[in-house]
This record gives C-alpha cells, structure tokens and sequence, in this order.
C-alpha cells in the first residue's frame, strides 16, 4: 500500500539531500498527503494545491458537494485527504443544510466518485485507506453513544464497526478532544490498523478487526528519552517517526521504525529532521512538519 498521511498545522519539508527550496503555504491548510511518485496534496479550507516532485504546481477550488445529486448543502466543511491505492487523493468532507442535518462523504478527487459515510462527522482529524479500499476516518461522529474516536467504513461507505473510546464524557468536551484530537493519526496497514495520540502517550494502539491487539509503547526502545511524534502508512507497512533524547533533553537523532517489529528503517542527524516525519516515498524522501516556526511562517522546503 503506497499511503502517505500528513496533517498540517505548521510547515513541511519534503527532503532528499541538501538543495532547499521553500513556498508559503495558506494560513487555512488543513490536511496534506503525499503518493507514491512524490506528488504532495494540500488541502486547504476551500482548495488543493498540488506540487509534483518535479517542482510544478496548481491550485483548484473544491466543491464536493457539486457531484452529489439533490443536495441542499448550504455549507461544505473538509476534514481530511489521503491518497489511496491508486495513488488518487481522495477527501473526507461534511455538508452541512439549512435544517442543521449533516452528511459526510468520502470524495475521489480525480474521478470524482464519492459515496456517503454511514455515521456523520462533527470533528475529524485523520482519514486513511487500506489496499482492499475500506475507509477508516479518526474523529467524533454525531449522536454517537458511547463515543468512540475510530470508525471502520467499507469502499462504499457502510460502516463496519468503531472502536477505541473518546477520553471525555461527551463530545463538547473542548479539553478532552484537544488532547486526544490534536495530530492524532490513523494509519492502515496490510492487516491491521494503528492509531496514535502524541499528546497523550508514547503508545501506539494495534486493532484488529476492531478489537485492541497491542499497545506499542516505543518509550524505552533502543535507549531512554524517546518521544513518539508521527505514523503513516508505506507499502503495506505502518512506519513511526520518534527522536531519541540525551540526558538533558537535548535530541540526539531521529528514527523511523517500523511499527509491528521495532526495526530501524531509517536514522537521521538531530539537524536532519526539523519536525514530525508525515510521510516517505519509496526513493527515500520524507515529508516532515517543520516545528520552529509558527503558522504565520508556513512554508514546503524540498531538499534533494
């Protein structure tokens, strides 16, 4: 499977080896995703911008809500975009109508084939697509009871089950869904599913066919001091970007592993890697997050 995930608050850095150049990206970014030949997606509060590996670039302004019949959306709120096996990215969106009612849909952006979601989504911060096509969407739905924070979808959008319970007592809980929400991410793999919530653990939950398998705690894997930060998935494989701390809290390098073994795919200098790993092609490159810089200075730096 050939998915690449990658939420976007701060900055990106698509990197290779050593030649940077950088772009501002839109203050309103809400999700991005990458393919398998280094296309990067963002998706914007009402846009997609693309920028091909090669450096070419485009903007197109999304209205989902034009390809489903009889409608009535009086507003269009996009949650989350992946790539699926195709390579075609594909956007989690909800409409909104004038009596308050809301659909949630699962969009293909080049075929423009959609189909509607069996819960609806108030919040959602993750969507990913497994290589048999189910649909697994990160978030609260409505009038869920009791609330759970993942939700199993088939390729036409019956939902098959949801699992791994919400933090908080209700789904107004701002708190709660800052802290379990907030860069939480949902990764499918060749057989199984993982989430993981950097606010709260070092852990990242295993499922299988919605039943909790393990809970990977890479804390105090290959040495004390790691700090979990990002998983995606690659190839059929669900890989973590950690760093490992010294003793006074300094970063001593970066390592990304993979999830159901702990081995070492890749290991990175601390000045290498400037934020959270969000995505890696099969050549080698990676997209990260750039952490030291605030939204107001959001940028895509492509190092070769």
């Amino acid at each position: 499977m050939r998915i690449l995930i990658a939420s976007m608050s701060g900055i990106l850095c698509f990197m290779q080896l050593n030649l940077a150049q950088t772009e501002a990206l839109p203050e309103t970014t809400v999700d991005s995703a990458v393919d398998s030949k280094g296309t990067l997606y963002i998706l914007t509060q009402r846009s997609l911008r693309v920028q091909t590996a090669g450096g070419a670039r485009s903007e197109t302004t999304l209205a989902p809500s034009l390809a489903v019949a009889d409608s009535g959306f009086t507003r269009e709120i996009l949650h989350a975009i992946a790539v699926d096996r195709n390579d075609e990215p594909t956007v989690l969106w909800s409409g909104m109508r004038g009596n308050g009612s809301v659909d949630t849909f699962v969009t293909r952006l080049n075929t423009k084939a959609g189909v509607r979601l069996g819960l609806s989504f108030g919040t959602a911060r993750s969507l990913s697509i497994s290589s048999t096509g189910d649909i697994y969407v990160l978030g609260l739905a409505r009038d869920q009871e009791p609330l759970l924070v993942a939700h199993q979808f088939t390729a036409t959008g019956l939902h098959v089950r949801s699992f791994h319970p919400f933090l908080g007592s209700s789904a107004s809980d701002l708190e709660a869904r800052r802290k379990q929400l907030s860069r939480a991410r949902i990764a499918a793999g060749a057989d199984a599913v993982y989430l993981l919530f950097p606010f709260l653990s070092n852990a990242v939950y295993e499922y299988r066919q919605g039943t909790l398998a393990k809970a990977h705690d890479f804390e105090g894997v290959n040495g004390p001091g790691r700090k979990v930060l990002s998983i995606f998935s690659n190839e059929g494989n669900v890989l973590l970007h950690s760093v490992v701390n010294g003793e006074t809290g300094e970063i001593l390098r970066h390592e990304i592993l993979n999830v159901a073994d702990g081995a070492i795919v890749r290991s990175f200098s601390a000045r290498e890697i400037a934020g959270p790993v969000l995505g890696m092609t099969p050549d080698g490159r990676v997209i990260c997050r750039d952490a030291t810089v605030g939204p107001s200075r959001d940028s895509i730096s492509h190092r070769r």
